[in-house]
């Protein structure tokens, strides 16, 4: 965020992986607001397609820019005065109406789903990738946008003069109130699970990037491409080097990849650097564990 509160549209700084992974190197030094989350979805997302032009997927966020304000002069002299349900509308417009946006449900596993690049060229998606192009349009309009942690789906919240509004990303950004909400919750957490205040509390940029990865990790893991697990969790550290997690999945990672002496290594990384409690004891489990092996 710039000194006037401004959100930037983007920061271009790179044009190529290496400039993408020393971008993210920058990001893992800035404050949090500071962060452009389109532009670094955007590094990360470069890794997979080497020698693809990026310019490409910047001047589609500023075409929907512009259409947006299209769409906000067309909204009122339709006689919709500037206000929350306008703003709801002009992110549902451009996103869903215009660019065809809307969330992959047949293949909503898919490691393409979490890809800015393929989210972008294919206009199919999973919540927070679209959320992420919904997040940017937003803060180029200069709106108080966020994203929203809640469990198993990502959401997305408008605010205007002291009035918010949840949507949902993955189904042309409806508007969820509190049974919708309580519904979803049920769906992804069981039935027993009911609303809490922090499910409504907004995702940092870190956190927003960090739940993007952890998306592509998990499928990789899930496929048994343990190498491609790492090279996620060695981009997650470049932008959140204080994530102190990230070495005790590199750790677990590199057990399976039958590299003891290295995994060694990033657990003795972890436990130097976590506060005490049941995954530094679990931790040093299994590095005594390896050692054993190894001895």
């Amino acid at each position: 965020m710039s000194d006037d509160g401004r959100f930037p549209i983007f920061t271009p700084m790179f044009t190529d992986v290496a400039g993408a992974t020393a971008y993210l190197d920058h990001i893992g030094g800035l404050e949090d607001g500071d962060i452009d989350v389109f532009e670094a979805a955007l590094a990360l997302a470069l890794h997979d397609h080497s020698g693809i032009s990026v310019d490409k997927y910047r001047q589609h966020l500023i075409k929907m820019t512009a259409q947006a304000k299209g769409e906000i002069e067309r909204l009122k002299q339709d006689g919709l005065d500037d206000g929350l349900d306008l703003r709801c509308e002009v992110i549902r417009s451009v996103m869903a109406r215009l660019n065809g946006y809307v969330g992959d449900e047949l293949n909503y596993n898919s490691i393409e789903n979490a890809d800015l690049i393929r989210v972008i060229d294919r206009r199919l998606g999973m919540p927070i990738t679209i959320a992420v192009i919904a997040i940017a349009l937003g803060r180029a309009l200069d709106w108080p946008v966020e994203g929203l942690n809640f469990p198993g789906h990502f959401l997305m919240r408008v605010e205007y003069a002291g009035k918010r509004a949840i949507l949902d990303p993955f189904a042309l950004f409806k508007e969820l109130g509190a049974p919708e909400l309580r519904a979803l919750l049920k769906e992804m957490a069981g039935e027993r699970a009911e609303l809490s205040a922090h499910y409504y509390e907004p995702a940092s940029n870190r956190d927003i990037l960090l739940r993007l990865q952890n998306n592509i990790k998990h499928r990789a893991i899930e496929a048994e491409d343990y190498t491609k697990a790492l090279t996620v969790i060695d981009l997650m550290k470049r932008f959140a080097p204080q994530e102190g997690r990230l070495l005790f999945d590199e750790g677990i990672l590199l057990v399976r990849m039958e590299q003891p002496a290295a995994a060694v290594k990033a657990l003795q990384s972890y436990v130097e650097t976590t506060p005490e409690g049941p995954e530094k004891w679990q931790a040093i489990q299994l590095m005594r564990e390896i050692g054993a092996m190894l001895n």
